[in-house]
């Protein structure tokens, strides 16, 4: 009986792999949902809590890896990654295109001067 769920989750494993759908590629600005400009405002709502978009030439879209994309706020990246319901992209991978290094003083955490 155990040979035959191994075999059986094997199948179905290879099954969804062999119908995935390739990477796609987007390419775009890396923006958030606390927009300040008129035209961003009118797409995006605004939150205390920023979600992180991928804003293309014609879409925009929610991504799922907002650690990196905090990183990217502002530029321009490439996202290999899978549409999902809701405008929402399942981020495979993300690679800078204008470039310039990351921010990485947003992932860095603040430090008190406790000298005075």
């Amino acid at each position: 009986m155990n040979r035959f769920a191994v075999v059986f989750a094997v199948c179905a494993t290879a099954s969804v792999a062999a119908g995935r759908a390739p990477d796609t590629t987007f390419t775009g600005v890396i923006r958030d949902n606390r927009c300040a400009d008129g035209l961003c405002a009118t797409q995006c709502p605004v939150s205390k809590t920023p979600k992180y978009t991928l804003q293309t030439a014609t879409d925009g879209w929610l991504l799922s890896d907002q650690k990196t994309s905090a990183r990217y706020l502002g530029r321009t990246v490439a996202i290999q990654g899978h549409p999902q319901s809701g405008n929402k992209l399942k981020v495979v991978s993300m690679t800078l295109l204008d470039g310039a290094p990351a921010n990485s003083a947003a992932l860095q955490p603040a430090t008190l001067d406790t000298n005075k």
